[in-house]
């Protein structure tokens, strides 16, 4: 079961998401809802938070980083890490080279 800095259980659990396998955590600190593992975007900005970067992904037409407190799934908000408040698209709702490698 991962764990966060200090000991603390993310409660992260397998779950099901149309056709495929997903995670959600039950933490009461960081719920989520059961989402498909996050996948690297290009057309998404990485983001430094305290010297790491985290890989940006597109969920929803929205950019976002793959959360590891969220078993890798793409978020685009978080109480930890500052997001923008209005995400950029991505995706098809992104123009015409969103998602392009």
């Amino acid at each position: 079961m991962p764990m966060m800095p200090g000991g603390m259980d993310t409660c992260q659990r397998p779950c099901c998401v149309a056709d495929a396998c997903g995670i959600k955590s039950t933490n009461s600190l960081l719920p989520s809802e059961c989402a498909e593992p996050g996948v690297p975007d290009p057309s998404c900005p990485m983001v430094d938070f305290m010297g790491m970067e985290l890989v940006g992904c597109c969920t929803a037409n929205k950019c976002g980083i793959i959360s590891q407190l969220r078993g890798g799934t793409c978020v685009t908000e978080s109480p930890i890490v500052p997001l923008p408040d209005v995400p950029q698209a991505c995706g098809e709702g992104g123009g015409d080279d969103a998602g392009a490698p």
